[in-house]
C-alpha cells in the first residue's frame, strides 16, 4: 500500500463524532482507512 506514518490530530469533539459517523456510513474498517481515503481523493484531484 505505501509507507506507514503515525500522526496525532486534534479536532473538536463534534468533528470526531461526524468522522465516526462517516466511517460507519461508508462501511470503512478504521480511522486510518477514513483518512487514507481523504488524502488519496484530495491529491488525486490535484493531479
Amino acid at each position: 500500500m505505501g509507507v506507514t506514518k503515525k500522526v496525532s490530530i486534534t479536532l473538536p469533539d463534534d468533528i470526531w463524532s461526524k468522522i465516526k459517523s462517516d466511517i460507519k456510513d461508508k462501511d470503512l474498517k478504521s480511522m486510518s482507512a477514513y483518512f487514507r481515503e481523504l488524502a488519496l481523493a484530495h491529491f488525486k484531484e490535484e493531479a
